[in-house]
Order: C-alpha cells, then structure tokens, then sequence
C-alpha cells in the first residue's frame, strides 16, 4: 500500500484553489451571495418593530368607563397601533386589510358597573396573520386580567364597596378568517407549499437545461428550423409534466397527510402552485444561460432565490420592512403566490377576489419565458 505523501495532497489541494481563482464567477458569487443574504436579513432585523393596526370601539353612545380605561392601556402598548372606529365600521376594515383585529366594548358604564352588571368584551380577530393573531390574543388577554383591578380602584374612589364583587370581564372572540381550529402548521402551509415549488423546480429546471447545452443537444437544436421560442417552449412542456406531478404530491401530502386545514378550492389552490412552477421554471431556464457549470448554477440559490424568499412575507410581513426593500418584495413572484395562496387557503377567496396576484404571476411567467428566448443563442455558445 503506497504511503501518504503530503506533497500530493497539497498539489491536489491546490489545483482545486487555483481552479476558484481562475472561475472568477464562481468566486464572486460564493462571496457576494453571503454578504446579500445577511444584508437583507439584518435590514429586516434591524428596522423599528412592526406594530399591529388595532381598533378600539364601544357598541353604544354615551360614557364607558371600561371603554376609557381600556382606551388609555391600549394607547401605552407599543406592540399596536390603535385606531378609533366605529363597530359597523370594523369588518369593512379587517377586509381591506386595515386593522388586524378590533375590540368592541358593549356596556361599562360607571352605573352599570356599580349595580353589578359589568360589561362583555368582543374581541373580533382578521385571523390571516398567525403572529399578529397570536400576539393580539396574548395583549388583550393579558388586559382583561388588568382590567379588572383598574376599574375596582375607580369604583372605590367613588365610595361603592361593591366594587369587590365584580367578578371578570367576559371576552368573546370571533375570527373573520381561519380559527381557532386553526394551527401553525395550517398557517405556515401556503407560504410552504409555494417556496417548496418554487425552489426545486427552480433546481430542476437551470440544472437540467444547462447539462442540454453542454451536451451540445441545445446547439444542434438551433441549427435546425426550430424557432428560440419554440425551444424555450418545448422545454418548458417537458419540464411542466414533472412540475406538475412535483406540484401535486406537495399539494397531497399537505392536505392528506399533514391534515392542513383550507376553506378555498383545492383547484384553484392547485392552479396557483402549477404558475409558481411555470414561473420557477423559465427563471431557472433564462439564469442558467449566465452559468457554465452546475456549481454556478447552485450559487444563484443564496444570489437570486433567497433573496427572492426573504422578502416574499415568509417572515417578515412586506408592510412592516424597510422602504427600499419593498420594492424588490413587489417584484418578488413568490410575494404574490404568498398573497393568493393565503388568500385561498386561509380566506376562502374565490378567483374573483385574487385575478390580481394571478395576473402578476403569469405575467413573470410571460417574462421570463421571452428573457429566456432572447438568451438562448447566448447559452449555445457559450
């Protein structure tokens, strides 16, 4: 057996060093993807705190001493930003995306209080946003429990003792969308089901098309009368019979094994996931014309792909980042398959109420299918 020589591995080593010298794409994108990726998370991270647009309303005219004393604890809490709205106009709000949840204080007037009858608080909750539900929850719950202690002191000034027989504040809460049979997992599983789309037909696609070009299959191919988009075209239909059955097994594992909860129609979640993928992938074909290996390839994961992630909402919600990383978050495909997939599967929205994102998406779609066209030449000999 041949003994180990060090002068070997360190020839072997560095051949392999000066292989990423002499790559000088390979080499930039293994150090500029990393400094991109933590740029944009720490932006995120480093922005001032996201506060949760919150309604504050009474049922009835005149005087509600729990109103007020609710109304001065909510003004204090910096996790909300409060807003004063009438109750008719709370639902139309949480619709449009104003508020994220409102609360209706019925009764709490200071005679109410001393005669006993106390009040009852609505806790109304948009429910598409499992942290801002979640956080809401926790803040108002945690208010009643120091509700009560408020309006004893207050009754007590007053000279009623009867003040130590109340009780509690009862709180009610309704959900405009999702539940409470809702789950983080149910949550969680649009903004899932499209990145998991996006990113492997995304690797399938680049690296696949880039093997047809070294093998010189894409070169012969443009000799012949065959159109550029015709080629982009034909690739794409081969490529979409896997997507498709990739976009149905991730759909089915969610809904039938993952037990995810919807409300929406599983064939228009469906046709929303098959446009991400058609998306992904003439992205993957028109990148790949600017890789010559599949290492290059790779790269334009943390280069293009995570960036796109990031700002999609995954995370962070598009409203509360930095202003100069929205609009990269708007001209993200996977923002608005966020957008339409919740839409879908949290709200129950019809294709009426999502033609917008869908739109969009056939849109880059479109666009990334000419890009891809006008680059070919490009990828055959290159």
């Amino acid at each position: 057996m041949a003994e180990t020589s060090f002068k070997r591995i360190a020839a072997l080593g560095l051949r392999i060093f000066r292989q990423f010298t002499r790559d000088h794409r390979t080499a930039f994108l293994m150090f500029a993807s990393p400094i991109i990726i933590m740029s944009i998370i720490a932006y995120l991270l480093g922005g001032p705190p996201s506060r949760i647009p919150f309604a504050l309303a009474k049922d009835a005219a005149g005087t509600s001493m729990v109103y007020d004393v609710l109304m001065h604890g909510l003004e204090d809490e910096y996790r909300l930003k409060l807003v004063e709205l009438e109750p008719r106009d709370i639902l139309p709000a949480m619709k449009g995306g104003r508020i994220a949840g409102a609360l209706i204080v019925h009764g709490g007037s200071l005679d109410d209080l001393m005669e006993g009858k106390g009040a009852s608080l609505e806790l109304n909750l948009e429910g598409s946003d499992a942290i801002a539900t979640k956080d809401l929850v926790i803040i108002i719950g945690g208010m009643q429990k120091r509700l009560l202690p408020a309006i004893r002191d207050v009754i007590s000034v007053a000279g009623d003792q009867s003040a130590k027989s109340l009780t509690g504040m009862e709180l009610k809460a309704k959900y405009l969308y999702g539940g409470e049979k809702f789950t983080p997992t149910d949550y969680l599983a649009p903004i899932i089901l499209g990145v998991v789309a996006f990113v492997l037909t995304f690797l399938l696609t680049s690296v696949s098309f880039l093997r047809e070009r070294s093998s010189g299959t894409l070169e012969r191919l443009l000799v012949s009368p065959i159109t550029r988009l015709e080629v982009i075209l034909g690739y794409l239909l081969g490529f979409l019979i896997f997507t498709l059955l990739q976009a149905s097994i991730i759909l089915a594992f969610e809904i039938w094994v993952l037990k995810v909860h919807y409300t929406g129609s599983l064939g228009l979640i469906f046709v929303v996931v098959v446009l991400v993928t058609i998306g992904a992938s003439n992205l993957g074909i028109f990148l790949s014309s600017f890789a010559r290996t599949e290492l290059q390839v790779a790269q334009f994961m943390p280069l293009v792909v995570v960036p796109l992630i990031l700002v999609s909402g995954v995370l962070w919600s598009v409203e509360s980042m930095p202003r100069w990383l929205k609009p990269l978050a708007y001209v993200s495909p996977l923002t608005w398959a966020n957008v339409a997939l919740r839409d879908v599967m949290i709200k129950g929205f019809a294709i009426q109420a999502i033609t917008f994102p869908l739109a969009l998406l056939v849109g880059f779609a479109i666009l990334f299918c000419i890009l891809g066209a006008l680059t070919i030449r490009r990828q055959a000999v290159n």
